[in-house]
């Protein structure tokens, strides 16, 4: 398994004299090596340490490899995404089948209802969820996942039970889809639910897919809407 380092944190704690005293508190932590950058190893603590994170960055920059790196957080760590295509990118099932939301389209009593039945044990069986290509989950859909984490665990008063959660993506690059007919649809990050978990920000940069140098450079031209002769002609 991954080596391990005892870690001695010091909390300060009032007495009854005014005096302050050191709490010691033995946390495990991973041991990190040379394949991660420094940003990325940035990122790994703070989850490690238990906040809510919000992850993004360029194409490129190494967001799903950091991802894939999680589990080795000694915690239940499931990884999730919104589509097939980024589940299977990091090995992983999509948020949909994890949670059991069907399409997320029906009644939030009913969607409730079936998630208890049938993703109860996989709600309470997690410490970190992750959500991958959060850019292309809706507002609407993120308050329901988080309002069905909050009824599965049985806490109302915690953003998703109490369960930290780790998102990922770039929303600079694909949105939310609508059905047809529908109106544009607002990003997660517009939602009451994303305010409530309170992420901390991280932005990765630099290219960490060798041989691709040209591909991620017009790809980073488009994210930022413009699509200059050069790049027409590259795609």
């Amino acid at each position: 398994g991954d080596r391990k380092r005892l870690c001695c944190h010091g909390t300060a704690t009032g007495t009854a004299t005014g005096a302050s005293t050191r709490t010691a508190i033995l946390t495990e932590i991973v041991e990190l090596d040379d394949s991660m950058t420094t940003g990325q190893q940035t990122v790994f603590r703070a989850i490690e340490e238990g906040k809510n994170v919000f992850l993004t960055g360029a194409a490129g920059a190494g967001k799903s490899y950091l991802l894939k790196q999680l589990p080795r957080i000694p915690k239940k760590v499931v990884l999730t995404a919104l589509t097939g295509a980024a589940g299977f990118n990091i090995g992983c099932m999509t948020i949909h089948s994890f949670g059991a939301l069907g399409l997320a389209d029906q009644p939030i009593e009913t969607i409730i209802k079936r998630a208890k039945w049938v993703a109860k044990d996989r709600w309470l069986d997690v410490d970190i969820l992750v959500i991958e290509e959060i850019s292309m989950c809706s507002d609407t859909l993120f308050g329901i996942i988080n309002a069905v984490a909050k009824a599965v665990r049985g806490n109302a008063s915690a953003p998703f039970g109490g369960l930290q959660v780790v998102v990922c993506g770039d929303f600079r690059q694909l949105p939310p889809v609508p059905a047809p007919g529908q109106q544009p649809l607002k990003y997660a990050f517009e939602s009451a639910a994303w305010a409530e978990c309170g992420f901390t920000s991280y932005f990765l940069e630099g290219n960490r897919r060798q041989g691709a140098g040209a591909l991620l450079n017009h790809l980073n031209v488009v994210r930022k809407g413009v699509c200059p002769p050069d790049t027409f002609a590259f795609f």
